[in-house]
């Protein structure tokens, strides 16, 4: 009995380290597409391109 404890509890934590680590995963990616879906705005918004934020060394704006 004390081997299928054993069993039992090492399988439940490998499923909650294995939970928990998906949770961290899918809260960063979710971060990540709010910071693009907000900062897309930055480009449609305002109509500057990518080319002038990432080429030229002073950013203009409208």
């Amino acid at each position: 009995m004390k081997r299928l404890n054993m069993f039992r509890k090492e399988y439940a934590g490998r499923a909650l380290v294995s939970i928990c680590g998906m949770l961290m995963i899918l809260i960063t990616l979710s971060i990540g597409a709010f910071l693009i879906y907000k900062g897309s705005a930055t480009f449609t918004v305002f109509g500057h391109s990518l080319s002038d934020f990432f080429f030229f060394s002073r950013f203009q704006s409208q």
